[in-house]
């Protein structure tokens, strides 16, 4: 970021030169390398510090920082955004001593509210007005892709709502289920579980997460504390581990039980609505056909075995593809850096560049989530 600080580059031990290390979010592929006995000085957000402590103890040295104020560190202006992500999560703002902005997304799911007053990036969005720019945006492209142009989270959200109850409907005594990760997804269960009126049961790992979350400030997990319930027997909705929801898995661990099921695996690789789906299932489904055909752009079917039914959710924690381009053609930075590699690398490459080159500054496809 045009500093003498790494982001989420723990996994390579002590940095020569490095200030400060920051943590953007507390997945493993962004704090892997990170250990009790990590020696470098961690910022990140006060979230974030929160669940680092559970998982690490006391020994780390963390600079927890506010959101939305410039904190000088080492004579750079340092400025944390809300990522929308997973709890904690955040953007890196940093202004050099040189006057250069440069922007560190992380991970994180855009939306309009981001470039508007009072988040600090609606002063660099571009417009006749502007009189400050981005250099350098370090960008989330997970999905920087056009077939991927999943739904807002809310739809996703209402999609699994619609049909869950359906489904309480043909089975009053079904047992919900919601893929998580270790931290992520919140906001899917619980809008879940208000909606539905119910209660949630998390097990020791992603309890422990969600009660440190909602103490360092999480909203959405502090909704989600109020619903859960100690005793499983008292919950309609069960959060499982995201891989619990696999094929295999479920024939090994929910099938066997006899009880009816309705599993929900969130996440924007479940974004299938070209999917082809049988006469034979859809007269299987535990909802009307009908319903599901309506909504098949925000849920897929992934496997129905006897009432065992599991469901992908198109609910993505990452930015879609039509919202990366209206974030970057709205912000026209100077430059682009892609931070996601791999086969798909190339491709996001020439869409980023053909973004930057457009004089197109009026993308009205970024809407509030």
């Amino acid at each position: 970021i045009g500093t003498p600080f790494t982001v989420d580059a723990f996994k390579y031990g002590a940095v020569s030169g490095c200030a400060g290390y920051f943590l953007t979010h507390f997945h493993y592929d962004h704090y892997g390398g990170m250990s009790a006995k990590f020696e470098g000085t961690v910022y990140c957000s006060e979230v974030t510090a929160k669940l680092v402590r559970v998982k690490f103890g006391q020994s780390i040295s963390l600079v927890p920082l506010p959101t939305n104020i410039f904190i000088r560190i080492h004579d750079y202006d340092i400025l944390l955004i809300d990522a929308n992500h997973c709890p904690g999560s955040v953007m890196i703002l940093s202004r050099l001593p040189n006057g250069k902005i440069n922007l560190h997304t992380g991970d994180f799911r855009a939306h309009a509210n981001m470039l508007e007053a009072p988040c600090v990036l609606a002063d660099f969005v571009q417009n006749d007005l502007s009189n400050q720019r981005i250099d350098t945006i370090f960008l989330d492209t997970t999905f920087c892709a056009p077939q991927y142009a999943f739904p807002e989270q809310d739809l996703a959200i209402a999609a699994a709502v619609e049909i869950s109850r359906e489904a309480l409907l043909r089975h009053p005594n079904a047992l919900v289920l919601c893929g998580m990760y270790t931290i992520g997804k919140e906001r899917f269960v619980v809008s879940l579980a208000e909606q539905l009126e119910a209660r949630v049961w998390l097990p020791t790992k992603q309890r422990s997460l969600v009660v440190a979350a909602a103490e360092g400030g999480c909203e959405v997990c502090h909704r989600l504390r109020l619903r859960t319930v100690a005793n499983p027997s008292e919950a309609l909705i069960h959060v499982v581990d995201m891989g619990q929801l696999n094929p295999r898995a479920v024939l090994a661990t929910f099938v066997p039980t006899g009880k009816p099921i309705i599993a929900w695996k969130p996440s924007g690789w479940m974004y299938n609505p070209c999917k082809r789906v049988t006469d034979a299932t859809l007269r299987r489904l535990p909802c009307t056909s009908e319903t599901f055909l309506r909504l098949r752009h925000c849920v897929s079917v992934e496997m129905i075995a006897k009432t065992v039914y599991v469901f992908g959710a198109a609910y993505s924690e990452h930015s879609s593809f039509t919202e990366l381009k209206a974030f970057i053609t709205k912000l026209k930075p100077m430059q682009v850096q892609p931070t996601v590699f791999g086969g798909a690398a190339r491709e996001a490459r020439k869409h980023i560049d053909g973004w930057l080159r457009s004089d197109e500054t009026t993308d009205t496809s970024l809407d509030k989530y």
